[in-house]
């Protein structure tokens, strides 16, 4: 107990509570408008719990705020020089030593600690940017399915293009091959019927040369559907299909000016065959025409 009063932190902790406890109580007692009235008994204690309140504060305010000192401003101790001629001398030496050891770990730490915001600054500086990339990569994803899209598009439209421009030349030569080989068959066609109508006879000589001509006669018909096919639909079965029935029609002359009924019968089919291609002949020009100078497509000209 004496070496408790003879302590110096001690006297000095019970000199600032005596000066707290009388403060506050003298306040206490002497502002009965703040506190109420109050006895001196009454305005000692009040004081007392002031006074411990206080000191309560005022420790924790300092616990608080001693880690931000220390950052602002680095713990110093001043140097103790050690006494020759004191027994402790050693140990205060021993205790200094330790104490320098202790504030050289604390700046090394709050070298350590310094960089390691810096690098965890630098860090989210570098985190930052990358936030919005997988937004910016759905963007991208769309923005390339768009374009993707847009290409394909452009394509289809190039090599529709293509085809059409290929198909309108096609056309072009079409118009001009078409009539050529029309004036052949009419040429031909001619020779076979003019004699016929006029009233001549054949006979197996005169004949032979018919068939000769018939089969020249024949080709050019085939030639030029193969060209205008493209242009006029069922172009093919609608020259060369014979209904029985149209064999029974009148053709302008008598079975007589021929030499055998294998000659009237091939006759016949080639005045058939004759009348139904010429009946033809304007839907394959109309046909070429559209293809070549309209822009609609073969296909197109086929449907009517």
């Amino acid at each position: 107990m004496l070496t408790l009063l003879h302590n110096k932190t001690a006297q000095s902790l019970g000199g600032w509570m005596g000066l707290l406890t009388g403060v506050f109580s003298s306040l206490g007692y002497l502002t009965p408008q703040w506190f109420g009235t109050l006895t001196w008994p009454q305005a000692i204690l009040f004081g007392i719990v002031a006074a411990l309140a206080a000191m309560l504060l005022f420790s924790v305010a300092l616990a608080l705020g001693a880690p931000a000192f220390r950052k602002l401003r680095p713990l110093t101790l001043p140097e103790i020089q050690p006494r020759t001629d004191d027994r402790t001398s050693a140990k205060l030496s021993e205790l200094h030593k330790s104490y320098l050891a202790v504030i050289g770990d604390y700046q090394r730490m709050s070298g350590v600690e310094a960089r390691v915001t810096e690098h965890l600054d630098k860090l989210k500086a570098d985190i930052a940017p990358l936030v919005g990339v997988p937004a910016k990569l759905e963007m991208v994803r769309v923005d390339g399915a768009q374009t993707a899209t847009a290409v394909e598009k452009l394509t289809q439209l190039v090599e529709r293009n293509a085809n059409q421009s290929h198909a309108s030349f096609a056309a072009v030569m079409a118009r001009e091959r078409l009539p050529k080989f029309g004036s052949e068959i009419i040429r031909l066609g001619d020779a076979l019927y003019d004699r016929l109508k006029s009233g001549e006879t054949y006979d197996e000589t005169m004949w032979k040369q018919w068939e000769n001509t018939y089969s020249a006669w024949l080709s050019a018909v085939n030639q030029w559907c193969e060209i205008g096919k493209w242009y006029a639909a069922s172009l093919e079965d609608r020259v060369f299909q014979i209904d029985d029935e149209k064999y029974g029609l009148v053709w302008g002359v008598n079975d007589v000016q021929f030499p055998s009924a294998e000659a009237v019968r091939r006759f016949k089919k080639f005045r058939i065959l004759y009348t139904q291609w010429e009946a033809m002949r304007s839907s394959v020009d109309q046909g070429t025409y559209q293809v070549a100078y309209t822009g609609l497509s073969e296909r197109d000209v086929r449907r009517g």
